[in-house]
């Protein structure tokens, strides 16, 4: 059985393609029609996650283990600011004037991906057994003293 650092990982390149076409299509706030309907075609392709559209550029999955207990609620800003984007690259906004100079384009992303991970965990989590919380630490940034992420030496250029 594969630990939960192996299945992050094996996702990266999925969370870096999402997070290229949000920054690609970015859109200014309570205007994020195409977000929106990206995030539910993505959300759809997991099968067993009830969808829903609170507003025209909201997405709200769900996913029920049928266990009695606590709910998690997780959740993302994917809206980009009104700023003109200098740069050459080649998943550069291709909305001029708006980017995603916030990162909401990888919040947004990085939802998806823990989306597609608790579905691959769904049997753990029906059966009510987590993964051990050592493990978990792997996903969590903390800063030491000097305010230094120690896990974004980790993090691939390529993820940025």
């Amino acid at each position: 059985m594969k630990n939960l650092h192996q299945q992050v990982l094996e996702l990266l390149p999925q969370c870096i393609e999402d997070r290229r076409w949000l920054h690609r299509h970015a859109e200014l706030s309570f205007r994020e029609y195409k977000t929106a309907d990206y995030l539910e075609q993505a959300l759809c392709e997991l099968e067993g996650l009830e969808l829903s559209r609170p507003t025209p550029t909201s997405v709200m999955a769900v996913l029920r283990t049928g266990r009695p207990g606590r709910c998690l609620a997780i959740r993302a800003d994917s809206d980009a600011l009104p700023i003109r984007e200098e740069n050459e690259l080649d998943y550069r906004s291709c909305n001029e004037g708006v980017m995603h100079a916030c990162g909401h384009d990888m919040h947004t992303a990085i939802l998806l991906g823990t989306a597609m991970l608790l579905k691959e965990l769904e049997p753990e989590l029906v059966q009510g057994q987590l993964p051990e919380p050592d493990r978990l630490h792997r996903l969590q940034g903390r800063k030491s003293s000097s305010g230094h992420c120690p896990s974004s030496d980790r993090c691939p250029s390529s993820c940025r």
